[in-house]
């Protein structure tokens, strides 16, 4: 490939010779993300990879005289596929065109990481390994030979400390070395027993005869391995395209296993790591050295009691940061609870949407001032529709952005590692792993970054039933018209209380049995999530990965969801702007309006009398907090306690009306970012028809159970 670029390895404009594709490889936890970000700086793209919800990072490096393409694959520790990102990196390995494997091994944690490396040197033998995060090594008293381990394993090995940029510059020579054929790694072999050697000759038999390798795109030795190993992506490929070939081999390796007196998959893992501890063993030394103070610290962090209620502290801690800062919630409720309301409503005020919420407003009135000449429907459709739907979008990303920043951190630090597996029993009966949590949390400040958060979970179902459940927790926008409402109907503190509480109750209960009902229905045929994870140690936050991570959710988002968000948002200008005797400033003239009249028959029927409250719950579909808004203004009150007094708005009545608010469908930012995680119309079809339904009726029970009992 010709062109010109600037070349980082002399810092001149030179022609490229070629490119160059490489493979990023590696377990969880072992600092690929920051050698993908030193490697490639700005010059990367995000995006999915085919059909699957996954991220696929791509960058490039112009280095002497080479374009080097950088494709960063999923984390696994494996090439059994367990998970679809397991799937991903081994599919890509198998099947897809690269000149280089770079697979990152973490100094620390030799002998376990090297297994990933020995099923990578059964699909290619164009191995480099980046040796990293040696100065970790190094603090556990382990000291390595290179050298040795070079010349053992037979591939280039290149010591690095990533987070501080060390190493880089040689990787990327060794990368061009291997790709011009000056360096030819040839990893060892791996000697497993006579009757595995057979298995393995008899299984690739029937695949060659049954042409299974072609039909699956495999090579037919590896795919046999496979095989015998009960990979489950594999098998279940097998009896799609051939299920008498299926039937066959699982009788095979039956057979098979009793002969060896347990399962094949085990006597071949237990081969590979006798091949890693005869290669490792005699290269590392180490030196007792003291316990850190972190260490002492995960005695606390993953105490069996103690540790949920821990990590619940600081996940909450890292909540009200993230929300003040952007809303002023929940930090200015607490002011006011103190007896400081000014400082509650200047922390409002100056809050990242609240300075973007005064801008876009004066952005609109300005605009409304200088079009006042042009027709009353321009100045609508320009100021509140496409400004008001381009604030809607642009609101959202400062949260977005410091959601990643703090993700980022957290999980940098070694503590979601940790989140996850202390919280992994209570989600289990939902299959969804411990690190769910995280996302469903989230929720309680915006649904929408928690659905968006779905996408770090390990399996494709995890993250789908996660994404379906995420609206029913109640976000802060749902609490802001909680509280009004509850302030306005119920007068004593006692009542209040225990509205509140028992709509959260509620909204969390519905979400563990909803949740394992779709466990258990839609993704019935899938195992229960099991929790393998590394506990990687404590670190500082590497800077360049926590604002890599904010910037890319920051624009994953304003690309996907938020250009559904702006299109609703002109519809629903449109449906609330229009009426049948065409455009109209007063909303009860509009089609929102007759669409609020017409349900009120249906409506009636959990205590939702007064065509103003079906109204509210539309425009409440747009953001929940003009709920309260379109009450008050359609009534023509700023007090929200006298617009629902005009209404006529009873105790039942209200309560009913909260657990809508509460249950129904999520506001449409949240709706377009489950279509834009999970790609399916099904999926958001289904949140809208099931959390609806099921907040209608639960409305229309308690509203009928409370006037048959006379409240």
């Amino acid at each position: 490939m010709g062109g010109c670029a600037k070349d980082s390895s002399t810092g001149c404009r030179l022609k490229v010779k070629r490119e160059i594709v490489v493979a990023i490889a590696g377990q969880p936890n072992v600092g690929k993300s920051t050698l993908f970000n030193r490697l490639t700086g700005a010059h990367q793209h995000v995006g999915n990879w085919p059909g699957k919800t996954v991220e696929r990072k791509e960058g490039y490096r112009d280095f002497a005289g080479y374009r080097i393409r950088f494709i960063d694959l999923p984390g696994t520790y494996s090439l059994s596929a367990l998970g679809v990102e397991e799937q991903i990196a081994r599919d890509f390995l198998a099947k897809e065109k690269y000149d280089v494997v770079v697979n990152i091994v973490d100094a620390s944690n030799l002998e376990r990481n090297l297994y990933l490396t020995l099923q990578i040197a059964e699909l290619t033998p164009r191995v480099i390994i980046a040796l990293n995060m040696m100065d970790l090594a190094e603090q556990k008293g382990l000291r390595i030979n290179v050298e040795k381990l070079r010349r053992r394993l037979g591939v280039p090995i290149v010591p690095m400390i990533a987070v501080k940029g060390k190493g880089i510059e040689e990787l990327l020579r060794t990368i061009i070395d291997v790709v011009e054929n000056r360096i030819e790694p040839q990893l060892p072999h791996i000697t497993y027993s006579p009757e595995l050697e057979q298995a393995v000759d008899e299984i690739e038999n029937i695949i060659r005869h049954r042409n299974l390798h072609r039909q699956l795109g495999y090579h037919p030795h590896w795919l046999a391995h496979k095989v015998l190993e009960e990979d489950f992506f594999v098998l279940q490929s097998i009896e799609e395209k051939d299920p008498d070939a299926y039937s066959t081999l699982t009788t095979l390796i039956e057979q098979i296993g009793k002969r060896l007196g347990g399962p094949p998959s085990v006597a071949m893992v237990q081969a590979r790591y006798k091949l890693l501890r005869e290669i490792c063993a005699p290269l590392i030394e180490k030196r007792p050295v003291k316990p850190t103070l972190w260490e002492r610290f995960d005695a606390l962090a993953l105490h069996p009691v103690v540790g949920p209620f821990f990590t619940l502290f600081i996940m909450l801690a890292f909540f009200v940061a993230v929300f003040s800062i952007n809303t002023g919630f929940p930090l200015n409720y607490f002011l006011e609870w103190l007896g400081y309301p000014d400082i509650a409503v200047t922390l409002e005020s100056y809050s990242l949407s609240g300075l973007l919420g005064e801008a876009f407003s004066s952005l609109a009135e300005s605009m409304r001032i200088a079009l006042a000449d042009v027709p009353l429907w321009v100045q609508g459709l320009i100021c509140d529709g496409i400004i008001a739907g381009v604030g809607a979008v642009v609101s959202f990303a400062p949260l977005i952005f410091l959601i990643g920043l703090g993700i980022g951190a957290l999980e940098d630090s070694g503590f979601l590692a940790r989140a996850a597996a202390v919280m992994h029993r209570p989600l289990k009966p939902l299959k969804i792993a411990g690190k769910g949590f995280i996302p469903l949390l989230l929720g309680f400040g915006c649904n929408v970054p928690s659905v968006m958060m779905c996408r770090g979970l390990y399996r494709e179902c995890e993250r789908r039933n996660c994404a379906l459940i995420a609206g029913l927790v109640p976000c802060q926008a749902r609490l802001a018209v909680i509280l009004a409402i509850v302030t306005a109907i119920f007068s004593t503190p006692l009542a209040q209380i225990a509205v509140i509480t028992s709509l959260y109750v509620v909204a969390l209960l519905l979400l563990w049995v909803i949740g394992v009902l779709f466990a258990h229905t839609l993704f019935r045929r899938e195992p229960s999530a099991q929790l393998v994870i590394e506990l990687p140690p404590y670190r500082a936050p590497f800077v360049g990965n926590v604002l890599m991570y904010g910037w890319n959710l920051t624009k994953h988002f304003l690309k996907k969801a938020g250009t559904i968000i702006f299109l609703l948002a002109i519809l629903m200008w449109f449906s609330l702007s229009y009426g049948p005797a065409g455009f109209t400033e007063d909303p009860s003239l509009s089609y929102a309006a007759l669409l609020g009249h017409a349900l009120t028959p249906f409506t009636r029927v959990f205590g939702a009398s007064h065509w103003v409250l079906v109204l509210a719950l539309i425009t409440g579909f747009i953001a929940k907090e003009a709920v309260i808004e379109t009450v008050a203004l359609a009534a023509g009150t700023p007090s929200i306690s006298e617009a629902l007094g005009k209404l006529g708005v009873t105790p039942l009545q209200a309560y009913s009306l909260l657990l809508v608010v509460t249950i129904y469908i999520p506001c449409l930012a949240t709706i377009a970012t489950i279509w834009s995680e999970t790609r399916s119309w099904r999926y958001v079809l289904l949140t809208i028809l099931y959390m609806t339904g099921i907040a209608l009726l639960l409305a229309t029970l308690v509203y009928q159970l409370g006037a048959w009992l006379g409240f």
